[in-house]
């Protein structure tokens, strides 16, 4: 694997790509939380859908379309399912939203490389 070929990925993985970007909300934007002005809202992640404490966490706040009560910064969701770019930001959609430990762990990898 080329440096070329590492960077653009991680530069299109942070809405920078060079051949285009993930299309987020409609527009380029990021696929790791926090970055930049576009990136997901929604990630398939339990504990930061629920609301702070004493509040209840129900399925009703977990299947919300509302934006995540606490941004997970730095997680990489799963990202498009399609070659079209098209995220879907869809905290029901766990495939696309998903911040699960393998996938970032290797982009932390891939970020490492570059430190």
């Amino acid at each position: 694997m080329s440096r070329t070929w590492a960077e653009g990925q991680l530069n299109y993985l942070l809405g920078q790509g060079p051949s285009g970007a993930p299309i987020v909300n409609g527009s380029p934007g990021s696929l790791m939380i926090g970055h930049g002005t576009n990136f997901p809202q929604t990630p398939h992640h339990r504990s930061s859908s629920c609301p702070p404490y004493p509040e209840p966490c129900g399925y009703d706040i977990i299947n919300s379309p509302a934006p995540n009560n606490w941004q997970l910064e730095g997680a990489l969701v799963g990202g498009p399912r399609t070659a079209t770019d098209n995220f879907s930001n869809d905290r029901s959609d766990y495939v696309t939203n998903e911040v699960a430990l393998d996938y970032n762990a290797g982009f932390q990898g891939l970020l490492a490389a570059f430190v």
